[in-house]
């Protein structure tokens, strides 16, 4: 008996998956901006943020070709020096 494959499309390749949450609070100017952009986009708010994120990410120069090499000092001025997760 061969085995029930369920309905859905095929899992994504690990590199290729999205499981990560970033949570952010919006002014409510920004909010207008960014869901006026996705709706004459004809995409989703969270596809809409998502590709802006990816554009900002790559904006950056990545010497190491990693995206966190660009985000630490971009954070560090928010959180401070306090925390030894960033560094």
């Amino acid at each position: 008996m061969t085995a029930k494959r369920s309905p859905g499309r095929p899992p994504l390749p690990q590199e290729k998956r999205r499981n990560q949450r970033i949570v952010t609070f919006l002014t409510e100017s920004q909010d207008r901006v960014v869901k006026a952009l996705a709706r004459d986009e004809g995409k989703s708010v969270s596809r809409m943020c998502y590709e802006l994120l990816e554009k900002g990410i790559d904006a950056y120069p990545r010497p190491d070709g990693e995206a966190e090499a660009a985000v630490r000092p971009l954070a560090r001025p928010l959180i401070g020096n306090t925390h030894d997760d960033v560094r």
